[in-house]
């Protein structure tokens, strides 16, 4: 049972805030972390993945943990986003900080799931829309969070991270006024009938609670049995998935660190960094009514690909800045392209859509930023970007579903 999307939609809110804080500051906290660690900030490079561990995660369990609705879910994230941020502000082990930031992301990506579960069909699109804005203007602002706080108490910028507590309170209070099953239905430990009952009650406390989906429904991806002929248009538009999630989470992570790399200090390119979210916002909100038009995808890429090669290779402060600011507005809506192209395709179901878009996107956002990591460790991170200047290449090779040209 899931709350109507009219009521449910100011704790998807919260969540998406949390989720949006953590993604957009992983560069700033892999520097300020480097620096007040005393360690190189390629072997933090596991801390600008934390979040796509966490997405596939998410993804693998998600048939599990929203058999009830994603009230549970949503009571619990909350507690991981504070334990992980005691951890990464209260410790000065490298481990203890990837454990928190684990923590951290794993509490955050909970709206990774929950969103394509509860905002379905015509009405669902408005709802998601309205909360994706909601997620890219936090993305703008958090990051000059930690350029201000680093600013004002030079070394001190980590106690930024406070800030995400903010609406992770706000997630956690709406979610514990929510009715749901008790934590033992959620858990599985108690009998089917008495999940019944305690399903009926929580129905009856609420009247705008209406079902969206059912166990029946619910599935894992690796259920779904798929025609021979879809095959190869199913794995083309995997890769898809990955290609777009790994370029868009290796910008996230790294541009930090290209502005350090071009002089520009701490404060200045955690808050510089920010172009690339006020890209991704703005190509959001531009570009959502062009994407029908047959080039729209082969346009978004090409900027795509100018910005990498801009961020990669000029070496300026502004000209790293232009290529972020592009490259946003390129990448911005890759991901929607490539997730409505996959849940899309024949014999896929919408439920099984949502976990393997969340598992693929998962793996190609833990692989870029590694990828990344260890490339500036062995050859420099130009080399990097070179690598992700040839995602946007391949993003040309790989066709689209014929449905969707």
């Amino acid at each position: 049972m899931y709350l109507d999307m009219k009521r449910i939609f100011p704790l998807a809110s919260a969540a998406s805030v949390t989720g949006g804080f953590y993604l957009s500051v992983a560069g700033a906290m892999m520097a300020i972390f480097s620096r007040d660690l005393g360690v190189s900030v390629a072997e933090l490079a596991l801390l600008g993945s934390m979040y796509g561990v966490s997405m596939v995660i998410r993804g693998l369990s998600a048939p599990y943990v929203l058999r009830f609705g994603p009230v549970w879910l949503l009571r619990l994230a909350p507690v991981c986003v504070a334990i992980g941020v005691a951890l990464m502000i209260g410790e000065n082990s490298a481990l203890m900080v990837l454990l928190g930031a684990g923590l951290c992301a794993y509490g955050a990506a909970a709206t990774s799931i929950v969103n394509p579960a509860v905002f379905v069909g015509r009405e669902g699109v408005r709802y998601l829309a309205i909360i994706t804005g909601i997620a890219s203007t936090v993305s703008i602002i958090s990051p000059l969070a930690f350029a201000l706080a680093e600013r004002l108490w030079p070394g001190y910028g980590r106690f930024a991270l406070l800030l995400i507590l903010v609406p992770a309170l706000a997630e956690s209070i709406m979610a514990w006024r929510a009715p749901t099953v008790s934590f033992r239905a959620f858990l599985g430990t108690c009998s089917a009938r008495s999940v019944r009952a305690e399903s009926a009650g929580a129905a009856a406390a609420q009247t705008a609670m209406t079902p969206e989906t059912s166990v029946a429904q619910a599935g894992s991806a690796t259920e779904q049995q798929l025609p021979q002929l879809t095959k190869r248009a199913v794995a083309l538009q995997v890769l898809r998935l990955l290609m777009v999630a790994g370029v868009e989470f290796a910008f996230y992570a790294w541009s930090v660190e290209r502005l350090m790399q071009v002089h520009a200090t701490l404060a200045q390119a955690s808050a510089l960094a920010t172009v690339f979210a006020v890209g991704m916002a703005v190509g959001r909100i531009g570009a959502a009514r062009l994407l029908h038009y047959r080039y729209a995808s082969a346009t978004l890429q090409l900027l795509g690909l100018i910005g990498a090669g801009i961020v990669g290779f000029v070496p300026s402060v502004i000209g790293v800045g232009l290529g972020l600011l592009i490259a946003g507005l390129g990448t911005s809506c890759l991901f929607a392209i490539a997730a409505t192209d996959f849940s899309g395709l024949p014999t896929v179901q919408p439920q099984a859509a949502s976990s393997v878009v969340n598992v693929v996107s998962g793996i190609g956002a833990l692989l870029a930023p590694l990828a990344l990591g260890a490339i500036l460790t062995f050859a420099g991170l130009q080399v990097g970007f070179v690598l992700i200047m040839a995602l946007y290449l391949l993003l040309f090779v790989v066709p689209r579903p014929r449905f969707s040209m």
